[in-house]
């Protein structure tokens, strides 16, 4: 977890101490790595005659899915059809790095990958519904049936058409620092702008905030939450739609659509800083709705 002072407190300057320099005179188009010293935190890294180098497209790593889906259709009978679908998925992945000292440059297949949520792919419930109903009402229906050409120009070939869909939310990242205390930070009434999870788990037996992690640490807690998600994805869209016969190859349709009906908004992203321990906006959603407002349309539409 690094070294450490007696109080407890990282020793950055053991890191950042001047020592004698084993590549001095070896590297002549580095001066920062050829003086007679250098910081010691250079010669930690695995290959410190390097000032960096990435590898990429690495064939390693893994996804496993599991998931039940279901689907139920009602063909065209009786002016209604729609068809529901229901998705139970759970979504792991090893694709990435828990801390960069694991990753093995003799063996990159052996290196140890960190388990953890699918992201924005884990998503356990999906449930989702389109349909349309003719309304049974005017001549020839099973309501006003009877009714005479001009009422049934008014009360007759209404057509409603929806869409809806729920879904629960992806897990969120974890903040950048170990809790202080175990447990979940799931809240059952989580408040979406003050305190979307349990953030009094980073602070100490004496109420202080956990220092955050820093570059002279190897990290020992996850890079995702197991249980803490984003809020979930809830919209309805509706449209009224009237259909008016002009002659026999001529008619006539109005329109009244509304997208997301009943103005739900959706906030799925975390405020700047609600992952950093050491924010005032640590554990707070950001307010910025990331679906679309209700906004309704008008149309007529004539066909031949």
């Amino acid at each position: 977890m690094g070294r450490r002072l007696p109080t407890g407190a990282l020793d950055t300057g053991y890191y950042t101490a001047q020592v004698t320099n084993p590549l001095r005179g070896l590297i002549p188009n580095n001066a920062s790595k050829n003086g007679a010293t250098i910081a010691r935190q250079e010669l930690l890294l695995p290959y410190p005659q390097y000032g960096a180098f990435n590898y990429n497209n690495l064939p390693i790593g893994s996804q496993r899915y599991d998931g039940l889906q279901a689907k139920l259709t009602k063909r065209y009978s009786k002016g209604v059809v729609f068809n529901a679908s229901y998705s139970f998925i759970k979504v792991r992945e090893q694709v990435s790095l828990l801390r960069a000292q694991d990753y093995s440059y003799s063996n990159p297949t052996s290196t140890p990958l960190e388990n953890r949520s699918g992201g924005q792919i884990d998503i356990p419930h999906k449930f989702a519904i389109a349909g349309v109903w003719d309304l049974p009402v005017g001549r020839g229906q099973r309501f006003a049936g009877n009714s005479n050409r001009l009422a049934d120009l008014v009360i007759g070939g209404w057509q409603m058409n929806f869409n809806i869909a729920y879904q629960s939310g992806w897990t969120a990242d974890f903040p950048n620092a170990k809790p202080a205390k175990e447990g979940s930070a799931k809240l059952d009434s989580p408040n979406l702008f003050t305190q979307y999870f349990d953030t009094s788990l980073w602070n100490d037996s004496t109420g202080r905030r956990v220092p955050a992690l820093t570059n002279f640490e190897l990290r020992g807690f996850p890079t995702r939450f197991n249980d803490v998600r984003v809020p979930g994805y809830r919209n309805v869209d509706a449209s009224l739609a009237k259909y008016f016969p002009i002659t026999e190859k001529v008619r006539m349709q109005f329109r009244f659509e509304m997208v997301n009906a009943f103005n739900r908004p959706w906030f799925s992203n975390f405020a700047s800083g609600a992952l950093d321990v050491t924010s005032t906006r640590f554990g707070q959603l950001d307010p910025t709705q990331r679906n679309l407002p209700r906004f309704i349309k008008l149309a007529l539409n004539m066909s031949w």
